[in-house]
């Protein structure tokens, strides 16, 4: 098997390419920058997610607020897209993050929403969530996967798994 990025490795501001096989280290990708405003470093990147068809790998870099899109094969950044604030193209500390293979589910969490985008050109499509412990409410949240049906989203402050259908994204229960 071909080496992936594995994970994030958010306190050294990179990600870290391992072998599947052994889990030696192979390479690594981003850098420590500071102030410095680059597409191949990070100051602190949250959570990686590869697509279905092993393509493009996504991360999310919290410190700049942005949503980054790699080739896998070479590590290219391809795309990247947000800045700070609450708009559609903006997110405030974005961490956690799953793909269904069609869209992106982003854990926007000091926004306390879940933001949904077209994977293939990471569109806004829509987005669920304010701040509160009701239904369709979150107190950052920080993690999410899928498991083709629903999406499970950890609402980090309520202490809590919600899980909710992706096809709507309504709420399921808790």
């Amino acid at each position: 098997p071909s080496p992936r990025p594995s994970h994030s490795n958010s306190n050294n501001s990179r990600i870290v390419q391992r072998n599947p096989v052994d889990l030696s280290y192979v390479s690594q990708l981003g850098q420590f920058t500071g102030v410095t405003y680059k597409s191949l470093q990070f100051l602190s990147n949250g959570v990686l997610s590869i697509t279905n068809d092993g393509t493009y790998y996504y991360v999310t870099d919290n410190i700049y607020n942005r949503l980054l899109k790699f080739k896998l094969s070479d590590n290219s950044c391809v795309s990247q897209i947000g800045s700070s604030g609450t708009g559609n193209d903006q997110f405030q500390y974005p961490y956690g993050l799953t793909s269904d293979g069609t869209y992106l589910y982003i854990c926007d969490s000091n926004n306390n929403r879940i933001v949904k985008r077209l994977a293939s050109d990471r569109s806004y499509v829509s987005q669920i969530g304010t701040v509160g412990s009701g239904n369709d409410q979150f107190n950052f949240p920080i993690g999410a996967t899928n498991d083709g049906t629903y999406l499970y989203i950890t609402d980090l402050s309520n202490i809590r798994i919600v899980k909710r259908l992706l096809s709507d994204l309504s709420y399921v229960s808790q």
